[in-house]
């Protein structure tokens, strides 16, 4: 379990650490794009993450947008799963991993 144990806290230690500098919340994001690389597809960027707590934005574009030239329902989707995924890992204990089971 010590890979499950690193998750939260790395996310935590990385957003602690990146935030406050210039450009370290776009880098943040970017990480966790790359961490999970569907999620990543959306280019969301976080604004804020505590314990419990995350606040993401997804800025109106293109990519985002569908054939009606609305943004997309799945991007929608997207954006909430990885709030409430952020928020939800920085609670986790260290010997515990979380795993979407519904939407």
């Amino acid at each position: 379990m010590a890979e499950a144990t690193a998750v939260g806290e790395r996310v935590r230690g990385m957003w602690k650490r990146m935030a406050p500098l210039p450009g370290g919340k776009r880098l943040f994001s970017l990480a966790i794009g790359q961490a999970a690389p569907y999620t990543g597809s959306i280019g969301a960027l976080v604004d804020e993450l505590e314990p419990g707590y995350a606040r993401v934005h997804l800025r109106d574009r293109r990519k985002v947008r569908n054939h009606l030239n609305c943004v997309h329902a799945i991007a929608l989707m997207n954006l909430g799963e990885m709030t409430t995924g952020l928020a939800m890992m920085s609670t986790l204990p260290a010997d515990a991993r979380g795993i979407l089971s519904g939407l």
